[in-house]
């Protein structure tokens, strides 16, 4: 391969040449390569990984895909055998085959750093997890797509995505134990997380932590699949015990309505009509179908709405707003993008009664989904205030502000961006002269 090895290696014997005799002597009369493993890796600064990276830049060299998976199942293999030095070389032979900001690189990246603390190596630890841009968590969620609004002379619509940045260690907070429905949120400012309580925690009853798949957003399969990958081990938690024994009916946001009184269908492969009186009954294919078809509508829609075409994604979003309705349940994923997507668009062109009415229903989705007391809920309050705020609905949102800041304290503490945001919207509020107060929405 055409790769500047040479003057990788003239600037390792500069390097080697300014280390203190009893280092390379170390170095030098070590037995075995685990030895000289343990001894240079603590010596990687990171001005070497930049001259590198510098070095490197001109050269290409072509990825194998499917390499980062092989290497990193063969890696789990010897760091389930505790050969936890094996298992370090294998996950950066993956981590070389991976593209950047890819989930491969995170999974890699974030086994790697777990081989290297069982082995002490707790600086190299920290070194293999602290670039933000180029490591993410191992366990990522699905990445919430959101809109605010900016708070500046003239508000307007931005869209933002969350996501992961980094792995951490942190010895203690790893002592608790995982549930897909924990009763602790996490939160992190700089080296420090926080955990909180998110409902009432007894005498003796465990605290438990979600690492990663939780039942509001994957399904058990997946969950399963993600902490047997990760972690080893079959998760046997209550959200994962009662959601084995469901059958007939699926998650509320992923259900069907009945077309012709509305109430929930059950089934398997043919749906039938919940209520008794009513004799409807419709291929689950069928309905798959249809919401395929809407999904690609609404994705339409959305461009238009990216683009500016406000009036025109609004026309289509209202069509797509009632085919929801004729077969997707009320609390259907489907049906609270809608109404989100509809609640910008408004926001957008400054109606902010329309916006925060739609918005209310996008709001009433997500708690069903993700409970009143989630982060996600947190989050679709917070935009909420904002719009209230922007109409100068004075006690509607003052109102909201208080959920908002109920819920969001838990989740993300009080030095939190979203938090002080709303402290200061209620500042501004609770100061207005009687004469600027908008009316209710």
């Amino acid at each position: 391969m055409d790769l500047p090895v040479d003057e990788w290696k003239s600037y390792i014997l500069q390097k080697w040449s300014l280390l203190p005799k009893a280092v390379r002597v170390t170095i030098s009369t070590a037995e075995t390569l685990s030895d000289i493993f343990l001894h240079s890796s603590s010596l990687l600064q990171p001005e070497d990984e930049m001259f590198l990276k510098k070095l490197s830049r001109g050269y290409s060299v072509g990825k194998d895909p499917d390499a980062p998976f092989f290497y990193r199942e063969e890696g789990n293999k010897k760091f389930q055998e505790k050969n936890y030095i094996g298992a370090a070389v294998l996950y950066s032979k993956g981590v070389s085959h991976c593209s950047p900001d890819t989930e491969d690189i995170s999974l890699c990246y974030a086994n790697r750093s777990a081989a290297l603390f069982r082995l002490g190596q707790y600086e190299v630890t920290m070194q293999s997890v602290v670039d933000p841009q180029e490591k993410a968590m191992a366990l990522p969620p699905p990445p919430l797509e959101a809109w605010n609004i900016s708070r500046s002379k003239e508000s307007f619509v931005t869209s933002s995505k969350q996501v992961r940045l980094a792995t951490g260690i942190f010895p203690v907070v790893s002592l608790l134990n995982h549930s897909c429905s924990p009763n602790t949120s996490l939160s992190f400012a700089g080296t420090v997380v926080t955990i909180r309580a998110t409902q009432q925690i007894g005498k003796g009853q465990e605290i438990l932590h979600c690492y990663g798949p939780h039942e509001s957003r994957m399904s058990i399969a997946e969950r399963q699949q993600k902490l047997k990958s990760q972690y080893f081990f079959d998760c046997s938690c209550p959200a994962c015990h009662t959601e084995e024994l469901r059958t007939a009916v699926g998650p509320r946001w992923e259900a069907f309505c009945c077309n012709s009184c509305r109430a929930l269908m059950k089934g398997n492969a043919v749906l039938s009509c919940d209520t008794r009186s009513c004799a409807e009954s419709i291929s689950r294919d069928h309905l798959l179908s249809r919401l395929q078809q809407l999904q690609q509508h609404v994705e339409m829609a959305q461009k238009l709405l990216r683009n500016g075409k406000l009036e025109q994604a609004i026309q289509q979003l209202l069509v797509y707003q009632q085919d929801a309705k004729s077969f997707l349940w009320r609390e259907h994923t489907m049906v609270g993008k809608i109404e989100d997507n509809l609640a910008q668009a408004y926001a957008t062109l400054g109606d902010w009664q329309k916006s925060a009415a739609h918005l209310q229903k996008s709001l009433q989705v997500v708690e069903a989904r993700y409970g009143p007391t989630s982060v996600e809920v947190g989050h679709e309050l917070f935009k909420l205030a904002q719009v209230l705020f922007n109409g100068f609905a004075v006690p509607e949102a003052l109102n909201t502000i208080q959920k908002a800041e109920k819920v969001l304290m838990v989740h993300v503490g009080p030095q939190s961006s979203e938090i002080k945001e709303l402290q200061e919207m209620r500042s501004c509020l609770l100061d207005l002269p009687p004469a600027l107060v908008g009316p209710s929405v």
